[in-house]
């Protein structure tokens, strides 16, 4: 068996070395091999280094770890680190790398690939597919208990700071080349120069993106590959072909009964078997998928097409695009539900309105039609994400992950305002510039005292909140029209994009009696706000603001509390005569960034 690139797992988390005279333990090492919101930190004063923390160990070199093994003669191609740091907040401390380095024997070997870049939040990567670091490490090397991978930080700020690491994440990647594999055995190579008489016996497999000669495969082989150029390639029963380019010289690539030719430039498939090409160039006059075969085409001829018993034509204007594969939610669950009231489960009519209690679990959207082709389509879908843990989450992104090959456009987007109401006075006797009013929030009591100034009148109020709530940002300004005082009080900041409690009235003992009233003017959104319902699923949600999104620029809500959630419109479109076969899922990430504990 061989592989091309092995995510490492160290067993050894907690040695720290002094080579580049550090000073400074890490505390809780072992806490960087997974990415959890436990931090790996070490404390920095001015000028002063860490020591170098080594994960070493890596569990690579027995046959036992399965997947995790590499093998005898296997050549190393590369080295990459990934590390996810965390932020000093401090703005006048300034925590850099001072040692990024692979050890052996506890001593760093090749390039220092440390920075001067100060640390923030995310990941950083060093060194890649072909980047040897500096060295000529071999698999004996590699495979050495001492081997490993070290890094170590320093403060150039002039106040202490902290470094701190979440995860991570270590990939070899190595290229192994064999010649033959005994009864069920599987080759997967770099580049395979295969001789003559290279055979892979009843039940193989061969991946490799270069055939170069001859080849033979019995019953039950399989080949894939990149380029096939050669003159007698056969596949037996049940054995499939795959490959970029068929050049056979041939009139026909060959599967045999149950097999499958799957390639750029195809000619016929034989009983049962399945052909799906980018241009099906028919030797015969007609097309033919034997029973139970599926034909998929952009190009094939429809005058004369055969489909036996059971067949199916499946032609260019049709493809199968946007639905969510998996929700990805790291490193705390959120739940995903439907929208369309309570007791929808039909994902086609997630358009809005009240959160279902059906959690969104399979394809969202529907199949792309062939009558939609020419025109191309625009569609929507709602969902509603809530915090499921007992504790309050932070920092939540949000993006969307397509394939490189895709034909369609995936934006989401979240409708923003801040939650404003208004309190009216509406006075007969004067002015009431004493007494006071009772207003409940959220079981919270909230009492403003008269003034005889409108503008003092408008802070008693806004303290009462302030210091009665957790509310720090919200204000209050006081308009005076007639005999109507209306007080406007504004939910800004991470507090006005929640859909607040109306205030209530428990009690009006201002001077003169007057008559109160309490409206919502504006309702806070996302979070806690019920989303509209749209018309169809091609009518366009009014309030909504879509963006395109990556890793790098997420949709970000800043908080949720307990059972809190909000909704999430999808927009999927569609290009005009899209690709039948073509990969168009995407991928939800919600990524949240801290967990509160309260």
């Amino acid at each position: 068996m061989g592989q091309t690139n092995l995510d490492i797992e160290f067993s050894v988390l907690t040695l720290q070395i002094t080579t580049n005279g550090g000073t400074k333990d890490w505390i809780n090492p072992t806490f960087a091999q997974t990415f959890d919101g436990a931090l790996t930190t070490t404390t920095l004063q001015t000028s002063e280094v860490s020591k170098i923390l080594v994960y070493s160990g890596p569990q690579i070199d027995l046959p036992s770890y399965g997947s995790d093994y590499i093998p005898v003669g296997a050549v190393v191609t590369g080295f990459e680190l990934r590390i996810y740091k965390k932020e000093e907040l401090d703005p006048v401390a300034n925590i850099i790398d001072d040692t990024i380095s692979l050890i052996l024997n506890q001593v760093p070997v090749g390039d220092n690939k440390a920075t001067a870049v100060k640390w923030v939040d995310g990941y950083v990567t060093y060194g890649g597919i072909a980047d040897m670091w500096g060295t000529s490490l071999t698999r004996a090397d590699v495979v050495d208990p001492s081997f490993g991978v070290g890094w170590a930080a320093t403060n150039n700020g002039f106040v202490t700071g902290e470094g701190k690491v979440d995860d991570i994440q270590f990939i070899l990647y190595w290229v192994h080349t064999m010649s033959e594999v005994g009864s069920g055995g599987a080759k997967l190579g770099g580049i395979s120069s295969i001789s003559d008489e290279t055979r892979i016996p009843e039940g193989g497999i061969l991946v490799a993106p270069r055939f170069l000669t001859p080849d033979r495969y019995p019953t039950g082989g399989a080949v894939l590959a990149g380029t096939v150029i050669t003159s007698d390639a056969l596949v037996g029963g049940g054995g499939l072909l795959l490959s970029g380019v068929s050049d056979l010289g041939l009139t026909y690539t060959l599967a045999m009964s149950g097999g499958a030719v799957l390639s750029g430039v195809a000619a016929l498939d034989i009983s049962g078997g399945v052909t799906l090409s980018g241009t099906a160039i028919i030797s015969g006059p007609f097309t033919e998928a034997g029973s139970g075969g599926v034909l998929v085409a952009p190009n094939a001829p429809k005058s004369s097409t055969f489909i036996p018993s059971g067949g199916m034509v499946v032609p260019s204007t049709t493809v199968f695009v946007g639905f969510i594969k998996s929700f990805t939610v790291f490193p705390v669950d959120t739940v995903c539900f439907l929208s369309g009231g309570l007791s929808n489960n039909d994902p086609l009519l997630s358009i809005g309105g009240t959160a279902s209690l059906t959690e969104v679990e399979s394809n969202l959207f529907d199949n792309f039609q062939p009558s939609e082709s020419t025109t191309g389509l625009e569609d929507y879908r709602c969902i509603y994400i809530y915090n499921a843990l007992t504790n309050s989450i932070e920092d939540i992104k949000l993006w969307i992950e397509i394939p490189p090959t895709s034909d369609t456009v995936t934006t989401i987007g979240i409708d923003e305002s801040d939650d404003m109401q208004e309190v009216k006075v509406d006075f007969f006797a004067g002015f009431p510039s004493t007494g006071s009013f009772t207003l409940d929030f959220d079981g919270n009591d909230i009492v403003v005292s008269a003034s005889s100034d409108l503008e003092s009148f408008a802070l008693n109020f806004q303290n009462a909140l302030r210091d009665n709530t957790s509310l720090t940002d919200v204000t209050v300004a006081g308009q005076l029209i007639g005999a109507t005082i209306t007080f406007i009080v504004h939910f800004v900041g991470d507090d006005g994009k929640r859909d607040q409690p109306t205030f209530a009235l428990k009690n009006n003992s201002l001077e003169g009696n007057p008559s109160m009233t309490i409206n919502k003017v504006i309702v806070g959104s996302p979070i806690n706000a019920t989303a509209e319902t749209i018309a169809t699923d091609t009518t366009i949600p009014l309030n909504p603001s879509f963006k395109s999104t990556t890793e790098a620029l997420p949709i970000v809500v800043p908080s949720l509390n307990v059972n809190e959630g909000f909704p999430l419109w999808i927009k999927r479109t569609v290009a005009i005569n899209p690709i039948p076969t073509q990969n168009d899922g995407f991928t939800l990430r919600v990524f949240v960034g801290s967990v509160t504990i309260v």
